[in-house]
């Protein structure tokens, strides 16, 4: 037996089964399709591979918080834009209510519809959900605390506070202004005058007699006010817009005669001047737009707010996405969901905006068709700004984010790939090489046994 031992080839058993080894080894790899199956089998490359598998899952993870949420924005925006189509019938009630040749049965008509209408919305803000959450009643807004009396309305889409909320300053180093025409009203017009009266409303002829005074002439301009947007101070003589800002104007054309004491033409206001937090931000009007790395919305301060500091927190509120890989506090996006029930809808307008529009409310259509119109106004801008901020943060923070993302995510896992993955035609060339030899091998060792075997023989 030691002869044939010494035939065969401790060498060549070796070799045979070190060939086995390798055999087994590449079917592993080309059955589980990975090259590295165990620490073995790479130590390096298997500590790479799991570190880009972890950041790959987290890639993963931030795709599907950012899509969910984006889900929950879409939800919200249909809710709001049927809210907006409300509105829209409402305005159109208000205005037929507002033409005095209505029947009183007709303008109750009205009302019980616009009654109609402002449940409705009431209904769309108290049943929108998404997953059991309430989107529209308010309780997806941001909290606010502390707020100067200086602001009549804040709204803010997207913030990053600290733990504990945040405070944010509102410099304002010059105040909005009306646009004022030159000149006074006289105390007394020197001949009857017919003169054109436009501001941002739209256009009235006013007519004043020979004689007029200044109270009187202040009293025919501010009869069309509701109209044109231009109003006089009937102590002062002043001629100017109603409201504030650069969209705000006042353009007076003689048409027969001459309106005494004023100058004809066409002035502007100017809108107010502002930082929050010492960035510079974009207004128009009393509004102030934020955009800042922090703060993103808007601010309406009352009329006539001068140049000071004013300042509100946010306590918190709003939901939080985290859209990135990990839980870095840059890659979490933290955006509120503006209430649109009637009470939250045309304050910039009047105190409990559309709420007052109900049947006995101080603007119901029996009581003040002119102003509802005007309320409705202002929530139509509300839910179109509400609708405007969804839709940005959906298109630029959401979608472009999913779309970096999903490029990370092909990157990730093309390097995992690469590193981890069996190269099939170079394991299959492999296995078949290997295959080969260890055919060739049994076939020696045989042949060598058979050598064995007859040496014993000739021998025996």
């Amino acid at each position: 037996m030691a002869f044939v031992g010494r035939l065969g080839g401790d060498s060549g058993i070796q070799a045979l089964q070190r060939n086995l080894l390798e055999i087994s080894r590449i079917g592993e790899r080309l059955s589980s399709g990975r090259r590295i199956n165990r620490a073995a089998d790479d130590p390096a490359g298997l500590a790479i591979s799991e570190s880009l598998r972890a950041q790959l899952a987290g890639v993963e993870q931030a795709i599907g918080n950012t899509q969910r949420a984006s889900s929950v924005v879409r939800v919200a925006e249909e809710g709001i834009a049927e809210v907006s189509q409300l509105l829209v019938r409402a305005k159109e009630l208000a205005l037929s209510s507002a033409d005095g040749s209505l029947l009183d049965t007709e303008v109750d008509a009205n009302q019980q519809e616009l009654d109609g209408i402002l449940r409705s919305i009431d209904r769309i803000a108290g049943t929108t959900d998404f997953a059991g959450e309430r989107l529209l009643d308010g309780t997806q807004d941001f909290l606010r605390r502390n707020v100067d009396a200086a602001f009549r309305r804040i709204e803010v889409n997207r913030a990053e506070i600290a733990p504990g909320g945040t405070t944010f300053e509102v410099d304002v180093s010059a105040a909005s202004t009306q646009a004022q025409a030159g000149g006074t009203i006289a105390a007394v017009q020197a001949g009857a005058a017919t003169f054109q009266v436009t501001g941002s409303l739209g256009t009235e002829a006013v007519t004043v007699a020979d004689g007029a005074t200044r109270e009187e002439t202040a009293e025919a301009i501010n009869a069309v006010r509701e109209s044109t947007g231009v109003q006089a101070d009937a102590t002062t003589g002043v001629v100017s817009s109603t409201g504030y800002g650069s969209a705000s104007f006042v353009n007076l054309r003689n048409e027969s005669g001459t309106l005494s004491g004023v100058t004809e033409g066409r002035t502007a206001g100017t809108d107010i001047v502002a930082t929050v937090s010492g960035e510079a931000v974009s207004s128009r009007g009393n509004r102030i737009f934020f955009q800042t790395g922090a703060l993103e919305g808007e601010a309406l301060l009352a009329d006539g707010t001068g140049a000071g500091t004013y300042r509100f927190t946010i306590a918190g509120g709003g939901t939080s996405v985290q859209t990135g890989e990990g839980t870095n506090p840059n890659e979490r996006i933290r955006f509120g969901i503006h209430g649109v029930r009637t009470s939250d809808l045309g304050l910039a307008e009047a105190p409990g905006g559309l709420s007052q529009l109900s049947r006995g409310g101080a603007y119901d259509l029996r009581n003040d068709a002119g102003g509802a119109s005007r309320i409705i106004d202002a929530a139509i801008a509300d839910v179109a700004r509400s609708r405007g901020g969804l839709g940005a943060l959906e298109r630029q923070a959401f979608d472009s984010n999913v779309n970096t993302l999903s490029i990370a995510r092909e990157n990730l896992a093309a390097a995992e790939s690469s590193i981890a993955d069996t190269d099939f035609a170079r394991s299959i060339a492999e296995f078949i090489a290997a295959r080969i030899r260890s055919q060739a091998q049994f076939s020696v060792l045989a042949q060598r046994n058979a050598l064995a075997g007859n040496a014993l023989n000739l021998l025996g």
